[in-house]
């Protein structure tokens, strides 16, 4: 529901290119598990689990149960990524289980990406997008390549110039974020 949530109201923005590489990639053991509000069932979780040396496998639910639901859940590759000492999350959905092949060809996946802030058994994640990158784009302080996709803000620049943004601008490009508790490890 935090991903839903926050997309619906419009304050994100997209990339069309991962923001890690070989060198920025890092792995916290410590972010495996289910991860929301304890207090709340209704309210989604994000389970993360391990995928290959530098990745997770991450799905996003409807609720802080373990059953997958394909119609409401989301499931992502997830990257965390270390830059001037801080991590960030990058989310690149999973190819969807539905259509041909040439439906699923006109889909065009695109990476998000999250501050992370982990804390022992609390987890704070704020979302990549915020009204100062539409004014810097507009007023030319941020001159990274991007376009505009039904009001989302898409960046199409390599992922050299998008790390370059984040480390630059990070203050100002992440939201203040939503917390979430650890529910299972």
């Amino acid at each position: 529901l935090l991903v839903g949530a926050i997309f619906l109201s419009g304050c994100f923005s997209l990339s069309v290119h991962p923001l890690y590489d070989e060198d920025s990639q890092a792995y916290e053991p410590g972010l495996l598990g289910l991860w929301g509000d304890p207090d709340n069932e209704e309210t989604g979780s994000w389970e993360f689990l391990p995928l290959g040396d530098h990745a997770y496998r991450l799905i996003i639910r409807e609720g802080n149960n373990l059953r997958v639901d394909p119609e409401t859940d989301g499931v992502f590759e997830a990257h965390l990524v270390r830059l001037n000492g801080h991590l960030y999350l990058d989310l690149f959905p999973e190819e969807p289980p539905m259509g041909n092949d040439i439906y699923k060809s006109h889909i065009v996946p695109a990476h998000s990406f999250w501050r992370v802030k982990l804390e022992g058994h609390v987890l704070v994640l704020g979302l990549f997008g915020s009204s100062f990158l539409e004014k810097a784009l507009e007023d030319g302080t941020i001159t990274t390549s991007h376009i505009m996709r039904e009001g989302v803000l898409v960046f199409t620049a390599p992922t050299s110039e998008v790390k370059d943004l984040v480390a630059r601008f990070s203050d100002q490009v992440f939201d203040d974020g939503e917390t979430m508790k650890r529910i299972q490890q």
